[in-house]
């Protein structure tokens, strides 16, 4: 790590690019105070860690997951990205000076972090999965939806004026008796091909295509 650092960590751009991030660390870690002291006080250290951190984590981030896991999360770039600023978020929660101090001087971070790191992985990726879960069943909830407000407005106007107005129409072109009520009735009546030409007529005459006008 002390090598990494020492040779892309310092440059301006890295420091641009993960600046926004130390800032959000520094607004979510807890307890707040606390932190964020340590935090400001090895801003440039955090800003270096952080992005070699997210970095590696991005390039990587199957090395601290287990193939079954991987298998099972289908994580995106976008969601790779939140897992890793999640779990880097929350091993820069755990350091004190000392450990900064030691990466300002080029030394590894201790391996007494091993674990943490691990647990933050874990937590990170079943955040990031439940978010991934709960983004599923909202589209599913929000199709079903949409589904049921269509088939409702079609009923709506196939009882309402415009229905009665299609029947009639179509009823003339097909020489289809008035009193049909809907496509078995044709189907019962007049058979399939009669009852396919009901419905396409129905639809073209209620909901008109606005190309062919």
């Amino acid at each position: 790590m002390g090598k990494i650092l020492a040779q892309w960590a310092r440059t301006d751009q890295l420091r641009r690019t993960f600046r926004e991030s130390f800032l959000g660390l520094a607004l979510l870690i807890a307890p707040a105070h606390a932190a964020d002291d340590v935090l400001v006080r090895n801003m440039d250290t955090v800003l270096d860690f952080v992005g070699i951190t997210s970095a590696n984590c991005v390039q990587r981030y199957e090395e601290g997951i287990t193939p079954k896991a991987l298998a099972q999360l289908q994580f995106s770039q976008a969601e790779i990205a939140s897992y890793c600023v999640c779990s880097t978020k929350l091993l820069v929660g755990e350091m004190e000076d000392t450990d900064f101090q030691e990466l300002a001087k080029g030394n590894d971070l201790p391996t007494r972090f091993a674990p943490v790191l691990k647990r933050a992985r874990f937590n990170c990726a079943k955040k990031v999965w439940e978010a991934k879960q709960h983004l599923k069943e909202s589209s599913i909830d929000t199709v079903k939806r949409l589904m049921d407000e269509a088939k409702n407005q079609a009923n709506s106007d196939l009882n309402g004026i415009r229905g009665q107005q299609a029947r009639r129409s179509c009823s003339q072109q097909l020489q289809v008796s008035t009193s049909v009520a809907n496509a078995q009735d044709v189907l019962r009546l007049y058979g399939k091909q009669k009852a396919t030409a009901w419905i396409d007529c129905m639809l073209e005459t209620m909901y008109p295509d606005p190309t062919k006008r």
